[in-house]
């Protein structure tokens, strides 16, 4: 089957300097992460999440033409193996029922875990020889993926960490490593822009791929060739391979996703496609763009999907196999949705306070600050709680039409950044987007915003950081 794409183009390089930080993505795999409880509202059950995780995507390790599979030997813990280096080392997520680590899984099969010191969650992507690892770690929720500000690392053989942050950057999410410490990964703007980005020598070098929508480097190998995704106008992923000033599209023709996520000093690549928009019969694929007309298939035998996340220059592959026993259940980023909004709006207490309908039980608070605000001269309107087909409806707009786009993606990749399905506190009525003279409040120089900010605390509305319009009772 041959779809190593050709096309060349160029690649803008703009320098820049600064420490780094990494954080990285949520490599596109195909998995959601239940998110922190907000404050006052429902819980999300993950403990029931995290269980069918660890039994139905146990890890692999394909070495030597065969396939084994390897768990954690804590139970209700779920890995998420990512990295590997040349001398056996494995590196990845260690998710746990309240948080999450990074990880380490020695040749032998031992696991050893660690955390960014400060952090609530941390994240490891891949290794490099030196064991240095690269991952990201949040300092506000008990998993990376939601964090209003994810932060980057690199962590040494001894544990010792070094953060990096792209300069003014909301956030940093680093994702490869090579034996040279070159990193790359990808930073999120003051405008919620995605951007890739190269860290060598303490130097940042953002990278914008010519006609491409959010590019996300994904590993670099040893002679600098960058590996990664990026969405087209449809929201759908694509792969590319960046060889100096030069990149290679890597699409796989009629899949809707094409996901790249390893390179090894040969140029041989990893990754994953994906057969229709559920992801139904993710296959796995190693080749090298350029030198070959086919690709390998990477398939744990028996497994219905396979999701290989990195390869080292021995050509040792790790990443996630979907169990064949039938009662372990794949996590569904669209099944989990419309299990957390089942009956919409039907099972809230929502009331309308002045045009602005939100859950009663914040409803005295709002009432409140818009009485506030008007005897100070502000009157603000605007939208409280949205139905969990809308939030859909504004992630096909935001983000995209495809599968990934709608449900997976993180929603600091959307632009606007748009909360997925079900995680939007917009669906419980514990938000508002507020509007001031009849326009979005979109600036912090806005005097309404300036308003907001010194008074909406003391009704129990906060800010998120990245929307000077969206307050809610968490922040979030």
């Amino acid at each position: 089957m041959a779809w190593f794409g050709s096309r060349s183009t160029s690649v803008r390089r703009r320098g820049a300097r600064g420490m780094a930080a990494a954080v990285a993505l949520a490599v596109s795999i195909g998995l959601v992460a239940a998110g922190a409880s907000p404050a006052g509202a429902w819980a999300d059950d993950t403990a029931d999440d995290m269980a069918a995780w660890s039994s139905a995507l146990p890890g692999f390790l394909f070495s030597g033409g065969s396939y084994s599979a390897f768990e954690a030997r804590e139970p209700d813990v779920a890995i998420y193996p990512s990295g590997i280096n040349d001398g056996g080392q494995i590196t990845g997520e260690y998710v746990r029922r309240d948080g999450e680590s990074g990880f380490v899984r020695s040749p032998d099969g031992q696991f050893s875990t660690f955390d960014v010191a400060g952090a609530r969650a941390t994240e490891a992507s891949k290794i490099n020889d030196g064991g240095q690892i690269v991952g990201r770690y949040s300092e506000d929720t008990r998993l990376v993926d939601d964090s209003s500000r994810v932060r980057g690392f690199v962590r040494d053989p001894r544990g010792t960490i070094t953060r990096i942050d792209f300069p003014g950057a909301q956030s940093t999410l680093p994702t490869g490593i090579n034996d040279g410490g070159d990193v790359v990964g990808y930073y999120v703007d003051d405008l919620g822009e995605t951007h890739g980005f190269l860290w060598r020598d303490r130097q940042f070098t953002p990278l914008d791929l010519v006609g491409a929508r959010s590019p996300t480097p994904m590993d670099i190998n040893d002679r600098g060739e960058i590996i990664g995704m990026y969405l087209d106008d449809t929201g759908v992923a694509h792969g590319f391979l960046l060889a100096g000033d030069r990149y290679t599209m890597i699409s796989a023709p009629g899949s809707p996703a094409t996901v790249p996520s390893g390179i090894n000093d040969s140029g041989e690549i990893v990754g994953y496609t994906a057969d229709d928009l559920m992801q139904a019969g993710a296959s796995g694929f190693r080749g090298t763009p350029g030198a070959m007309d086919e690709y390998a298939s990477v398939t744990v035998p028996g497994a219905p999907r396979t999701l290989p996340l990195g390869i080292n220059d021995n050509g040792d592959v790790v990443g996630l196999n979907e169990s064949p026993d039938e009662t372990a259940t794949w996590p569904n980023a669209a099944e989990e949705w419309m299990a957390m909004s089942a009956g919409g709006s039907a099972g809230l207490d929502l009331v309308t306070v002045r045009g602005i309908t939100v859950n009663t039980a914040i409803a005295g608070q709002v009432e409140a600050l818009l009485a506030a605000a008007e005897a100070d001269g502000f009157t603000f309107t605007g939208g409280g709680h949205r139905s969990p087909e809308r939030q859909v409806e504004l992630r096909r707009q935001n983000c995209g039409t495809s599968y990934y786009a709608v449900y997976e993606m993180p929603s600091s990749q959307c632009s606007p950044p748009t909360a997925r399905p079900g995680r939007s506190m917009h669906e419980r009525g514990l938000a508002i987007d507020f509007n001031c003279r009849g326009e979005l409040v979109d600036s912090r120089s806005d005097p309404c915003f300036q308003w907001l900010a010194a008074n909406a605390n003391r009704f129990g509305l906060y800010n998120l950081p990245s929307e000077p319009w969206h307050w809610s009772v968490n922040g979030q």
